[in-house]
């Protein structure tokens, strides 16, 4: 790991950052993007990195001064010796840079047939790297919107890390559930969301956050499909919340639970891809039941 830069000091525009090598080459990059570097988000002026080569640095000064259109493209083009890789992978955690980080983390451990994708032995090195990494410093949020910014380069990459995410935050949440990487690759920030809004709903709508709501709302809603809530306490405070943040929602079980024929009218105003609904063991009257079961089989007939 590259020892703590040295900071010069030196007046510098604040939008401005110039990052000086181990040779004492400058690399003049922009300052104020927190999504691209923690490290550089609140700093502006010179920085010695003493120990921090100059082709490495011209690699990191690259991924800082790419704009966002062209930073997939740049990421993917990225061709390093595993030398230079693991030189350039300790500068990113240094810097904690997100999406360099995980294109470097793709070069090293990620295999590639056709698509990208990580072994069993390659998403342990994941979770060596990343479990207690700068990543968690980033909030969900930033984490949909650091995929979204690094694009198709990051997918593979960000699919191990939201299966992190997971196996971190979410995993209790899930009875009996195995931890396996295969068990749900390509999906995981999907398994992800609906465990996560099922938590907070099955607490009650009063531990739901006014941040919280708009998390699901603007993003993190869109990904969730399949909730059950089967034998848990909820009512139709829970529903509509539920029905109003996620409007993806194709599969969802109510048996047992305490809604009323409310639930219903929610259910058919909101969720417009819903296919299958259970609501055995509630007191639904049997004009909702019949009401929700056809607007499940018409929902189908869309798809």
């Amino acid at each position: 790991m590259p020892s703590l830069p040295l900071r010069e000091n030196e007046s510098r525009p604040v939008n401005e950052i110039i990052l000086v090598s181990k040779e004492f080459d400058e690399f003049i990059v922009p300052g104020s993007q927190p999504l691209r570097s923690l490290l550089l988000a609140d700093v502006n002026g010179k920085i010695r990195f003493p120990s921090v080569t100059s082709s490495v640095l011209e690699v990191v000064s690259s991924y800082l001064r790419c704009n966002d259109f062209t930073l997939p493209t740049a990421l993917r083009r990225l061709e390093l010796t595993v030398e230079k890789a693991e030189a350039v992978m300790d500068v990113a955690v240094q810097f904690k840079a997100p999406m360099l980080a995980l294109r470097i983390a793709s070069i090293l451990f990620a295999s590639r047939s056709g698509a990208e994708y990580f072994s069993a032995p390659a998403v342990a090195q994941m979770q060596r790297m990343f479990t207690d990494s700068f990543m968690f410093e980033y909030p969900v949020k930033d984490w949909l919107a650091i995929e979204t910014l690094g694009g198709d380069t990051v997918a593979a990459a960000m699919d191990v890390m939201w299966f992190i995410r997971f196996s971190k935050e979410a995993l209790q949440e899930m009875e009996a559930h195995n931890n396996n990487f295969p068990d749900h690759e390509g999906s995981w920030k999907q398994l992800f969301a609906e465990t996560r809004v099922r938590a907070f709903l099955c607490s009650g709508v009063q531990a739901v956050t006014q941040e919280e709501v708009v998390l699901w709302t603007t993003s993190l809603g869109r990904y969730v499909e399949y909730i059950s809530f089967r034998n848990q306490r909820i009512s139709d405070a829970e529903v509509e919340v539920l029905a109003q943040c996620c409007p993806n929602l194709r599969s969802l079980d109510l048996a047992s639970t305490n809604i009323s024929n409310q639930t219903v009218k929610i259910l058919l105003e909101h969720c417009k891809r819903i296919v299958e609904c259970s609501v055995t063991g509630t007191t639904l009257g049997g004009r909702e039941v019949d009401a929700l079961r056809r607007h499940c089989a018409e929902n189908k007939q869309k798809m």
